[in-house]
């Protein structure tokens, strides 16, 4: 398929701060850098000592996390 350059280097860009599990495809991180996405990516990070809002579970045997340091 086709990806717009501004995708290919905004996961340049990031691709050294991230950790990946064995299944993250390139494909994945191309969605999470894509250009052309205006706001429309959940992220969730954990803030110390913020108030909590909400929870997410990870799909049991998942293989796919992806970590930014």
């Amino acid at each position: 398929g086709f990806c717009p350059g501004g995708s290919r280097r905004n996961l340049d860009w990031v691709r050294t701060a991230l950790d990946l599990g064995p299944g993250v495809r390139e494909a994945d991180l191309l969605l999470l850098a894509d250009a052309q996405t205006s706001g429309g990516l959940l992220l969730v990070g954990e803030v110390p000592g913020g108030t909590v809002i909400g929870r997410t579970i990870p799909r049991a045997g998942a293989d796919s996390e992806i970590r930014l340091r």
